[in-house]
């Protein structure tokens, strides 16, 4: 799979890579799963997004 991708990089580290990369991808596959079944959505951009709790907020001692 890293030949693929990384054809001249020579790692050593190839099986621990490839292990760690197919377990991030399982991983995402059930995060994936759980929003879908929840009815959530991937695509919410910061437009979609409420902010006004992160803009600076006047001093109650005033």
């Amino acid at each position: 799979m890293l030949e693929k991708v990384l054809p001249h990089a020579m790692l050593k580290a190839k099986l621990n890579l490839e292990s760690r990369i197919g377990t991030l991808k399982k991983l995402l596959q059930i995060l994936m799963k759980k929003n879908n079944f929840h009815g959530c959505e991937f695509g919410v951009s910061l437009d979609d997004m409420d902010l006004s709790a992160t803009q600076p907020q006047p001093p109650r001692n005033q």
